[in-house]
């Protein structure tokens, strides 16, 4: 094991007035570890496994960000009628009401009003194992209730390895498909989602199957190739190369021009550019029998004109197909003369395809899903050997970059970086190391320009103090650190962000620095412990107070079991508030709850190994994630989580390097972004990715400079701004950074979110307007299997603790690509909430609202029994 003498690094650095650092120092022999948890990640990555093995099933993104997966079959005689909910925040999955019908080879449509419709396919008949009996019937899966209904009306034929296509107008076109053992239907029906009844509408040019349909701009769907069955003498299958154009202003299909080819099976996906790319597929010749086909074309719906568009490195038929956020396509998986678990990927920019990292396991008659944050998610299948699959699987897009933002206007050490209602962001106060002086400005940065500018300063100088921001934009400043006589402070100013004043508010009764301050669900604000210098030592706190932003009074909250400093109050889903570690005598390893209606305090369990300067990260899923801090000389490395539901802690991955004073940011992915520290011997640049849908941690990009003790704030575009602290330099202490993900989209192609039109309030409906908000394409296969992603999606974000909700889809709204009209809002706790619409896999700029009258979690869900996700479950 190598070891080296560390320098000093200082548990408190504080300003002692004439210049003077106070300074409590620590020497240690620390141990150089590699990294032992942290995996290098891989493309794609198993993030599941469904209840039974399943192939032509379908899968459907609902509104709430989960996948349905329905039906589907064994790849034998058995035909499935269940149904399996994928949280992609958790990775795991849930069963749901199952159908009635067990179906393989049907479609299914998110309709605009977030119901499912499962349409079709095959069954078998009663009594005849290995018999299909193909299906005219329809269900609807209700999001509210978790139930499947049988439709009383059905289609106007059976049909199976047909397709579906939800209209600009809601309605859903139903085309062709397989009607008999040996025939295929050109029939075609429209479903209207006011009435749950269909109604037949043109027919194609000639029966198909395995052919696709894709919904172009201008709202006509295009229809490409199939199979038609079995003709001639001997009997020869037949691909068709045939296409059609559908107008749902007239009712019709008219023929166009044939894509180069004949084929079935392929994938045709709608690119940026307006253009579809048809791909792969099955086809047959007297010379060469089945085969699969490695070309690919591109369709322009201006001149109805094809176009090649390059070679797939592997011959294909049966593969999956999704637009990436940077409009790059992927196709994976299928068969030719076997099945395959390799990808190739198209760029229209050079009409070309290059190859791709594989899925981890071959198949084909799997379904493929743009998810909200523009991974991607492959699901079940058929794999080599006829063996049908379980496992699901995650297409991650290449790591995250750090750029450098613009210099703040002074080096700030302890200061506190808050984001405003306007998306800029707040740095108030801190020190300047390099003269000792204790800072009263305060600096606004615009992430629109990449531009710091002054803005008021605070009535006191102040660092190590708390900033938070209220329910009405204001921003509560709160105690900290001047130098003699005051020391810590009592006093408390609050900061209008209009005007950019600062006005007092309010004394504490007690002295603190370093204490946490928690927003509450009733828009109180929650502050715990710190410590104070009494001249001659530093005496750490187990009181608590409360903040009223009403009236400007405190009062008290009680007395915590521990003193606490240095550590952390995470606001939990149910409104209580969790204090973990921290400073103290002795260090406490006990944790405590706050129960903010009681104003009690309870025991919340014992962490394993006692640490402060740590983080607490409330994640998806409910769980509380603690990541490094330190006792005295241990820097720990070893992480622990938190389950409300039980009140225990368990030990988590060991990073194999201790370190602490880092930050911890939770990205709009439900992953946290773990940036910085010291790790005993001097400030680090390390930045670690944690999933919590597989407690997977992995490395990225490396900071351009160590920094510790400094602040992240995630921005209204997804973007963290890493700042402040100590880098061992004055320079670099005033260059923040910038983290985006790996996502790589052009921002012309984000959904614009320009105005929330009323009050966002529980129980009642709320309107979004904008632009772009379907995204522009369906992003997927076209084929019976499409998985379509081109609708809005629309997240609350609570800014405390990052707690989300999804909102549903009002009733009898079509998909609008300037409007969104939201159901009554789900049960949602109070207080400031960043508003959010994605479409394939595409973030809007968050916008900040808040959430007038809410009441708090009873459980993860938004009533006792309607199976609705609220993103947490506690």
């Amino acid at each position: 094991m190598n070891t080296r003498c560390t320098r000093p690094i200082s548990e408190h650095s504080i300003p002692a007035g004439n210049g003077a650092i106070l300074v409590v120092l620590a020497w240690t022999f620390v141990a150089l570890l590699p990294l032992t948890a942290v995996a290098t990640p891989s493309t794609w990555t198993t993030v599941g496994y469904l209840d039974q093995a399943r192939q032509n099933h379908t899968a459907t993104l609902l509104p709430d960000g989960r996948v349905l997966v329905a039906g589907g079959d064994d790849g034998a005689d058995g035909r499935f009628a269940t149904a399996v909910l994928w949280n992609p925040l958790t990775g795991g999955f849930a069963a749901t009401d199952s159908m009635a019908y067990g179906r393989s080879g049907h479609t299914a449509s998110l309709l605009a009003d977030g119901r499912v419709l499962v349409a079709g396919g095959s069954g078998l008949l009663a009594g005849l194992p290995g018999t299909p009996a193909y299906l005219s019937s329809a269900e609807i899966w209700d999001p509210a209730t978790g139930d499947w209904h049988l439709l009383t009306d059905v289609m106007g034929s059976v049909r199976s390895g047909h397709t579906a296509t939800v209209l600009h107008d809601g309605r859903v076109l139903v085309a062709g498909g397989r009607s008999g053992s040996l025939t295929y239907t050109a029939s075609a029906d429209l479903f209207d989602p006011a009435t749950d009844a269909f109604a037949p509408t043109g027919a194609l040019p000639s029966g198909r199957n395995d052919h696709s349909a894709t919904l172009l701009p201008d709202g006509r769907v295009l229809v490409v190739g199939g199979f038609a069955g079995s003709t001639g003498t001997p009997s020869q299958p037949t691909y068709l190369s045939t296409t059609a154009l559908y107008d749902p202003d007239i009712g019709s299909f008219t023929a166009t021009t044939a894509v180069s080819g004949s084929r079935g099976r392929h994938t045709a996906t709608l690119l940026r550019n307006g253009r579809v790319l048809v791909a792969g597929g099955r086809a047959y010749s007297l010379i060469n029998g089945f085969y699969s086909r490695d070309t690919a074309s591109t369709f322009d719906p201006t001149t109805s004109t094809w176009a090649a568009a390059g070679t797939l490195g592997q011959a294909r038929a049966g593969h999956g197909a999704s637009m990436l956020p940077d409009g790059r396509t992927v196709a994976c998986g299928g068969a030719d003369d076997t099945v395959w678990s390799s990808c190739d990927v198209y760029s229209a920019a050079t009409n070309s395809w290059t190859a791709a990292s594989g899925l981890t396991a071959a198949r084909t008659r799997h379904t493929m899903t743009v998810l909200p944050d523009g991974y991607l998610v492959a699901v079940g299948g058929l794999g080599g050997a006829g063996s049908v699959i379980t496992s699901a699987e995650r297409f991650e897009p290449p790591a995250g970059a750090w750029t450098q933002a613009d210099s703040l206007t002074d080096v700030r050490i302890d200061a506190r970086m808050t984001l405003v209602e306007d998306g800029t962001v707040l740095v108030s106060g801190g020190w300047r190391d390099s003269t000792g002086d204790v800072l009263a400005s305060c600096e606004r940065y615009n992430p629109a320009t990449d531009l710091w500018s002054p803005t008021g300063s605070l009535t006191e100088a102040r660092m190590g103090h708390t900033a938070t921001r209220l329910a009405d934009g204001r921003i509560l400043v709160v105690g900290g650190f001047r130098p003699a006589p005051t020391y810590q402070m009592i006093t408390a100013e609050v900061y209008d962000p209009d005007t950019g004043t600062w006005t007092p508010t309010g004394s504490m009764t007690d002295r603190r620095m370093d204490h946490t301050a928690t927003l509450l669900s009733d828009g109180r604000v929650l502050v715990t412990g710190g410590y104070y210098y009494d001249g001659a030592s530093l005496v750490a706190l187990a009181t608590a107070e409360i903040y009223e932003p009403e009236t400007g009074v405190w009062s008290t909250a009680g007395t915590m079991a521990y003193q606490h400093e240095k550590h952390t109050a995470t606001l939990l889903p149910d409104g209580r508030v969790l204090v973990v570690g921290g400073n103290g005598a002795p260090a406490p390893v006990g944790c405590e709850l706050f129960d903010p209606p009681t104003g009690s305090w309870s025991s919340a369990g014992s962490l394993v190994f006692p640490r402060a300067a740590h983080t607490a990260t409330l994640l998806p899923d409910g769980r509380v994630l603690v990541v490094g801090g330190a006792q005295d000389t241990d820097y720990r490395s070893r992480t622990e989580l938190y389950l409300p539901s039980s009140g225990t802690w368990s030990l988590g991955d060991d990073l194999g390097v201790g370190f602490r004073s880092h930050t911890a940011t939770l990205l709009r992915d439900g992953r946290v972004l773990v940036v910085g520290g010291n790790d005993g011997i001097w400030h680090i640049d390390q930045v670690l990715r944690f999933d919590p849908a597989e407690d997977v941690w992995s490395a990225q990009p490396s900071l351009a400079v160590w920094r510790s003790g400094h602040a992240a704030t995630l921005l209204r575009d997804g973007r963290v701004l890493v700042a402040l602290g100590f880098t061992g330099s004055s320079v670099t202490a005033r260059s923040p950074e910038v983290y985006a993900d790996g996502l790589g989209f052009t921002e012309t192609w984000r959904p614009d979110l320009f105005v929330i039109a009323n009050e966002l309030k529980t129980g009642e409906p709320a309107t979004f307007f904008g632009s772009g908000l379907l995204g522009g394409t369906e992003a997927s296969s076209g084929t019976t299997q499409s998985s379509s992603s081109g609708f809005p999606l629309v997240q609350l974000r609570r800014l405390d603790n990052e707690q989300i909700t999804w909102l549903q889809p009002g009733p009898d709204q079509p998909y609008r690509q300037a409007e969104f009209r939201a159901a009554p809002l789900p049960v949602f706790p109070e207080g400031p909430v960043l508003v959010t619409i994605f479409a394939n896999g595409v973030p809007s700029v968050s916008r900040s609202a808040v959430v007038a009258s809410g009441v708090l979690f009873a459980d993860g869900f938004e009533s006792g029994d309607t199976g609705a996700w609220s993103g947490v479950t506690p």
